[in-house]
C-alpha cells in the first residue's frame, strides 16, 4: 500500500489500523510529500528553512486533530507541515489481472461523498503498476514498504481485441496536456461534459472559452460550495462570457447535504465515439501542473460499447434530474459579485489556494 501522509496527519502519529495491517503482513509506505513541487512557495520556502530541519517527532503530539475526529494528537509541526497543502491524490486499486481507478477517498468522510470508479482488465495495468514504482521510492524510509515495489507476472490478464475500445493512462501534468489538446480539437459538432469538484485552473478556463467560441457546447456540473470558491466564481465567468456572445454555455450545481460532488471526469461527444477521463484529477493548479500526485484514464470508446451507455446514462440521470433532484440551476446558486471573482483570480495566479 502507497499511501498520503495525510493517514498519519503529517507524521504526528503511527495510524492504529495500519499497524494491524502490518501485523498481518500488509507493506505500507507514507509518501514523503516534502519531495513533491511547492504549490504554495511563499509558505514553503520559510517552512524548509525554519520548521522541517528540525524534524517531527511521532506520537508525542498535545493538540486535537484540527481535521479529523477520533485519531490521537497532533503536533504542531505536523499542523505546520500539513500547510504545505501537497498530496498523493492518486486513487487506485489493482492486482495482477485488475485495476480500478475512482474519484474516492477509503475513509469515513469519504462515504458520504457522489463519487465513480472504473473497473478494468487490460495490459495497460502493466503501465500502471509500474508508474507505481517511482512512487514507492519517494515514501519515508521506515515505512515497512522499504521504499520499493516488487516485480509482478502480469502476463495472466484476460485480453481481447477490441477496436471500438481503447485506454489510456495518464499520471500528474500529462493529464492537462492531453485534455487541453483534445479541447482544442473539438469542433462545433461536438459537446464537452464536465463533472467536476474543483474547476479553477486557469489553462482549462481559457481552453473552454476559446472552444465555445468555435461553437462547442458545454454541460458543466459543479460541486456546490458555500464559500463560492472556486466553483461559482469559475462558474460566474463562463456563465457571463456565455451570455455576452451567446455561446452554448450551461453550469449547473450538485444539489448536496452533507456530502460532496467529488466526482472528476470530462466527456467529449463527438459524431462516432466519445472520449473520457476519470480518475483523481481536480481541474484546479495544484492538481494538473505537476503538484500533487495524480493518475486518470483516458477512455476512447464508440456508442455501442456499454461504458459508453452507463456514461450517458449517468450524465443524463444527473442533468435532467431523473429520479431525483442531482442538479440545480445556475441561476439560484450563482455568485457573480465582483469581490469573489477577484479574490478567485489573485488566489489562483498566485498559487495561494489550496484547492
Amino acid at each position: 500500500m502507497i499511501l498520503d501522509e495525510s493517514n498519519t496527519f503529517y507524521g504526528a502519529f503511527d495510524n492504529p489500523t495500519h499497524k494491524k495491517l502490518e501485523e498481518a503482513g500488509v507493506k505500507i509506505g507514507y509518501v514523503d510529500l516534502a519531495k513533491l513541487r511547492d504549490p504554495l512557495p511563499l509558505y514553503s520556502k520559510p517552512w524548509r528553512l525554519f520548521v522541517q530541519p528540525f524534524g517531527n517527532p511521532k506520537n508525542v503530539g498535545k493538540r486535537k486533530n484540527p481535521v479529523y475526529e477520533g485519531t490521537d494528537k497532533v503536533t504542531i509541526r505536523s499542523i505546520l507541515r500539513a500547510l504545505n497543502a501537497k498530496a498523493d491524490h492518486r486513487k487506485l486499486i489493482m492486482n495482477e489481472s485488475t485495476a480500478m481507478l475512482t474519484s474516492a477517498n477509503p475513509h469515513a468522510e469519504g462515504s458520504k461523498h457522489s463519487n465513480v470508479a472504473f473497473k478494468f482488465s487490460s495490459p495497460i495495468i502493466k503501465d500502471i503498476y509500474n508508474a507505481e514504482k517511482p512512487v514507492a521510492k519517494i515514501t519515508k524510509p521506515d515505512g515497512s514498504l522499504q521504499q520499493k515495489l516488487p516485480d509482478k507476472d502480469f502476463s495472466n490478464i484476460p485480453f481481447s481485441q477490441n477496436n471500438s475500445l481503447k485506454l489510456q493512462y495518464f499520471t500528474e501534468g500529462q493529464t492537462v496536456i492531453d485534455i487541453t489538446r483534445e479541447i482544442k480539437n473539438s469542433g462545433s459538432e461536438d459537446k464537452i461534459i464536465i463533472a467536476q469538484f474543483f474547476l479553477s485552473d486557469r489553462g482549462i478556463i481559457n481552453s473552454i472559452r476559446k472552444a465555445a467560441k468555435r461553437g462547442v457546447e458545454f454541460q458543466i456540473i459543479l460541486n456546490n460550495s458555500n464559500a463560492g470558491l472556486p466553483n461559482k466564481a469559475s462558474a460566474g465567468e463562463l456563465m457571463k462570457y456565455a451570455r455576452k456572445h451567446n455561446y452554448k454555455i450551461n453550469v449547473k450545481f450538485y444539489n448536496k447535504a452533507e456530502e460532496m460532488y467529488h466526482v472528476k471526469m470530462l466527456s467529449i461527444l463527438k459524431k462516432d465515439y466519445m472520449i473520457t477521463y476519470a480518475g483523481s484529477t481536480n481541474f484546479t493548479r495544484r492538481n494538473m501542473r505537476n503538484y500533487n500526485l495524480e493518475n486518470e484514464i483516458k477512455i476512447i470508446s464508440t456508442y455501442d460499447q456499454k461504458i459508453s451507455e452507463s456514461l450517458l446514462n449517468y450524465y443524463d440521470t444527473l442533468w435532467n434530474n431523473k429520479n431525483g433532484i442531482f442538479t440545480l440551476p445556475y441561476d439560484e446558486h450563482k455568485n457573480e459579485k465582483v469581490l469573489n471573482d477577484l479574490l478567485f483570480r489573485f488566489i489562483e495566479i498566485n498559487g495561494l489556494g489550496i484547492f
